[in-house]
């Protein structure tokens, strides 16, 4: 099984051919239209690094479509070192597709085998259209979807983080952020759905909203939005250690003194750095993709001994403390500072 390695700048001058960030793709979309491939009969899988050198977006739209992929010729697009989506809020000199007015989404996934890791995604409306970041289209019941250490926002219009209409589609996703969507953050028609340590929150309507499938939902906080976690439409549902403003699901975590910035440095700007001492500290349940990850959105190990925390952060190295900014917090609230 070979690795076929590619590279995507929207600041590079070269070439264009991908094969060196000299001469990378100037765009997602360029690097998929150029590599199409039977990565099955090939024999390889399909590994893609993005960066943005000088700091500028990739801005336009991109369809994964044409390949033919199979569960050990997958195709991954991963943020380069220094790149990747971070805990503390979206970047303007790191790598991001953010699209204006995409004609479906800003991302179309219509490859069975696929993977995301670490990229900012976002869109920019004019018009409610009602789209999505990430869709998916026509995909079989084999398809296995994965989106990990990612960060999805959209402004303007009325629109999703990712949604789908396809009953067959498998996704699971893990340390992701979602901020700011201006609708749903993850809804639609699915086949399965497993969404593990995300953040979902300040989001206009529903913060996830099942139409059908079945959806595992754990360690995940889901806040500030019109309806926390709606599993109404899911044939079947499991919603388990996750903080959220309604008390959802079995093992339901509340925000510290009900205040999330208890929880996390700021919230309300997309900051989801966890505070120490905190409710969301360790308060999830240990390894809850069962072997599908073990590390937090940055690269920490998840704890082990003392129960892995809800979001994308774990605390890391030596003894909790909690942070002066908390302690302030708290004293303010008691009339004392």
């Amino acid at each position: 099984m070979a690795e076929v390695v590619r590279y995507v700048d929207p600041d590079a001058t070269g070439v264009g051919n991908g094969t060196s960030w000299t001469d990378a793709y100037t765009s997602l979309n360029a690097w998929e239209a150029a590599e199409q491939t039977d990565l099955v009969s090939d024999g390889d899988w399909h590994h893609v690094y993005v960066r943005a050198s000088s700091n500028s977006p990739d801005t336009t739209e991109t369809d994964i479509n044409g390949w033919t992929t199979g569960s050990s010729n997958y195709i991954l697009i991963e943020a380069a070192s220094g790149d990747e989506a971070l805990k503390s809020g979206w970047s303007s000199t790191r790598y991001r597709l953010i699209v204006t007015d995409p004609g479906d989404f800003s991302l179309s996934i219509k490859e069975e085998y696929f993977r995301i890791k670490g990229i900012q995604l976002g869109a920019v409306y004019s018009s409610a259209n009602y789209k999505a970041v990430l869709g998916t289209f026509y995909l079989p019941s084999s398809s296995d979807i994965r989106i990990y250490d990612c960060r999805i926002q959209t402004s303007g219009g009325a629109y999703k983080g990712v949604n789908s209409t396809d009953a067959d589609f498998n996704i699971k996703v893990w340390n992701t952020v979602f901020h700011g969507i201006t609708d749903d953050g993850v809804t639609g028609t699915f086949g399965t759905v497993e969404i593990f340590n995300c953040i979902i929150a300040n989001c206009s309507d529903h913060g996830i909203y099942a139409s059908a499938g079945t959806w595992t939902i754990k360690n995940t906080a889901v806040f500030n939005t019109a309806d926390d976690i709606d599993m109404a439409g899911a044939g079947s549902s499991t919603v388990d250690y996750c903080a959220s403003d309604d008390g959802d699901g079995t093992n339901a975590v509340a925000p510290s003194g009900s205040d999330w910035d208890n929880e996390f440095t700021d919230s309300a700007s997309g900051d989801f750095t966890l505070e120490a001492g905190g409710n969301c500290e360790n308060g999830g349940t240990t390894d809850p993709g069962s072997g599908l990850y073990d590390t937090d959105m940055e690269g920490d190990d998840y704890d082990d001994a003392g129960g892995w925390s809800i979001g994308v952060d774990e605390i890391s190295g030596g003894a909790p403390s909690v942070s002066i900014p908390v302690i302030l917090h708290h004293l303010r609230q008691q009339g004392v500072a």
